[in-house]
């Protein structure tokens, strides 16, 4: 959606000359924030020396504005765009920020699976001399030693692998070729070996993994989609098959190419709703039946608590910038047989399920963009904009 609104065609309110919306392709966006960016670092740092005394009025008059915060600017860019954001929706640098914030030994046992970073022809400086001795000490036994291998700057399942590693004889040769081929990259661009998630929790005998939906709003504030979906394999699961990537793999992108392509839901897609048809021979200590809401729901809150708190220091929020950002991101998980969720990757530029996408983007609307304009009226709180199918959770960011 690309929007405007111009002075004197349809004035919103006084205060704004127009209004540039961008959702989708990231691009625009980061080039928008990083110009708004260093034209407000210059605002500031003339206003401020003007100060000083009279030989700065001049640089000072070769700017349009002063610096005045965003709710005053004439021009606002409301953009679907956090900067710093990408040192989680990128797989690597996920792992890196949460490492850095949390320890290995804390991230890898509480919120994503063991996870190595490799970059092509930088072995001196990656990860892949530890990663083959992880693979050295592992399970002989699959799937615990099963491994996936991926590009951190890859989308819609392209470039993935899997490594059985659990067989001695032919571990380093399998190895050897992923290396060869991470090194044979012309890009730079690091690649994660991720150890695959053993024993995954299945519905109705095939694997699944879940997206959920999390919005952060320009103030920070975090809110949780309350649909999201299960995104099946077509495949009925068999974790000592790697010949078949349809069993293993869930992405959309790779299912659709499947022979049995929606041929069990449609879309291969599942409510949250089916998850608690698997839990129902379950049982608490008390008796009662476990549920979705009550054992994955408050995993999934503090897992994307952990992932921002994380990132925290690395949004960039200008008060004196023309650009207001919010971001909605794709948190994908796997459940494993023992209950426990874990998170595969974090996306900036989600996908939405066909169902939900008219109703979501009303909603992102209402939440994230129409109190930026409000703001900027003036009338901040007079109207609290409706929350539809979002609801705020507390990430103590």
């Amino acid at each position: 959606v690309d929007t405007a609104t111009r002075k004197g065609n349809a004035p919103c309110c006084s205060r704004i000359e127009g209004v540039n919306l961008f959702l989708g392709d990231k691009s625009t966006s980061e080039a928008m924030i990083e110009d708004a960016r260093l034209v407000s670092m210059r605002v500031r740092r003339v206003s401020s020396a003007s100060t000083d005394g009279p030989a700065c009025v001049h640089k000072k008059r070769r700017l349009s504005r002063p610096a005045e915060k965003q709710s005053s600017l004439p021009f606002v860019s409301i953009v679907n765009y956090f900067a710093g954001l990408k040192c989680i929706t990128l797989k690597a640098k996920m792992v890196a920020t949460l490492c850095n914030a949390y320890g290995a030994r804390q991230v890898f046992h509480d919120v994503t699976p063991q996870t190595f970073i490799l970059y092509p022809r930088k072995a001196v400086c990656d990860e892949r001399h530890h990663w083959q001795q992880a693979l050295a000490r592992g399970d002989s036994a699959m799937p615990d030693n099963m491994w996936v291998i991926k590009s951190s700057h890859g989308c819609k399942g392209t470039g993935i692998c899997l490594l059985n590693a659990g067989n001695a004889h032919t571990r380093r040769e399998a190895t050897d070729i992923i290396l060869d081929h991470i090194d044979s990259q012309p890009a730079v661009h690091p690649w994660v070996a991720q150890r695959y998630v053993a024993r995954p929790l299945l519905i109705r005998g095939r694997k699944f993994d879940m997206r959920a939906w999390v919005l952060v709003a320009h103030d920070l504030r975090v809110y949780l989609y309350k649909d999201g979906v299960c995104r099946m394999s077509s495949e009925l699961y068999d974790a000592t098959d790697l010949s078949n990537r349809l069993i293993h793999l869930t992405n959309h992108c790779l299912q659709a190419d499947g022979p049995n392509y929606g041929k069990f839901e449609k879309g291969n897609e599942l409510p949250f709703d089916a998850i608690d048809a698997e839990l129902a021979d379950r049982k608490t200590k008390s008796g009662r039946p476990m549920s979705f809401r009550e054992h994955i729901r408050p995993q999934l809150i503090s897992i994307v608590g952990t992932t921002l708190r994380a990132a925290r220091d690395t949004i960039v929020s200008d008060p004196y910038s023309s650009v207001r950002s919010f971001q909605l991101l794709g948190y994908d998980f796997i459940i494993d047989d023992g209950l426990k969720l874990w998170l595969i990757e974090v996306n900036g530029s989600p996908g939405v399920a066909d169902h939900l996408l008219s109703g979501m983007a009303r909603d992102v609307i209402d939440v994230a963009v129409n109190p930026i304009l409000n703001e900027a009226r003036g009338a901040a709180g007079a109207h609290p904009s409706p929350t539809g199918g979002f609801e705020q959770i507390d990430c103590l960011l």
